[in-house]
């Protein structure tokens, strides 16, 4: 007789891992001293996660989001328009997601998740007038986070995502942004 470790034992401990990559749209900010419009954006990260009970899981989102500035203008001072050539917005949020999986027979389900957590944020604008730096200085903030999308089951211990992530950075008082992250990603249980 001889021990084996069969295929289908795999995938059964809870844990996985999920990279993934995606675009971000980032809604425009605008108030009583800045307007900013933003070009559309990229991100990539990885999940840590744990199903919990059947159909429930608790993840941990670590990504990385850039997006190009399309336009600055600051209204104070009579109005300048910043020239944004090379001037980018880049976030990294680290979120704890609480994820409800309902599963069916087959290999397609859908999920939705609720997440709250920290985001670092950092422009970085080379032509920004020496008197307005402060309007742009931005670090850590609390952000929330709502996740829907579906999940397709490759075999006992992979999966594949698509997923729209909506992710709110509370920076400070004048200053939120909407991530509106579309994704795509491989999922490994081990």
């Amino acid at each position: 007789n001889q021990n084996r470790i069969t295929l289908d034992d795999t995938g059964q401990s809870g844990w996985y891992i999920a990279p993934n990559a995606g675009i971000n749209l980032l809604s425009e900010f605008n108030d009583d001293q800045i307007q900013i419009s933003y070009k559309d954006g990229y991100s990539y990260g990885i999940s840590i996660g744990k199903e919990v009970n059947p159909g429930f899981r608790i993840q941990l989102d670590v990504a990385h989001i850039k997006n190009d500035l399309d336009r600055v203008f600051v209204k104070l001072a009579g109005g300048v328009n910043v020239p944004v050539t090379d001037a980018k917005i880049t976030q990294i949020p680290i979120i704890l997601n609480a994820i409800w999986e309902p599963r069916g027979h087959g290999r397609l389900f859908p999920y939705i998740g609720l997440g709250v957590g920290a985001i670092k944020g950092k422009y970085s604008v080379a032509d920004l007038p020496g008197v307005f730096p402060d309007l742009l200085d931005i670090g850590w903030a609390f952000a929330l986070q709502v996740k829907v999308g579906l999940t397709y089951e490759l075999s006992h211990s992979s999966s594949v995502t698509l997923g729209y992530q909506f992710l709110h950075a509370h920076y400070n008082s004048d200053l939120d942004l909407n991530n509106n992250l579309i994704t795509l990603g491989v999922q490994f249980r081990f």
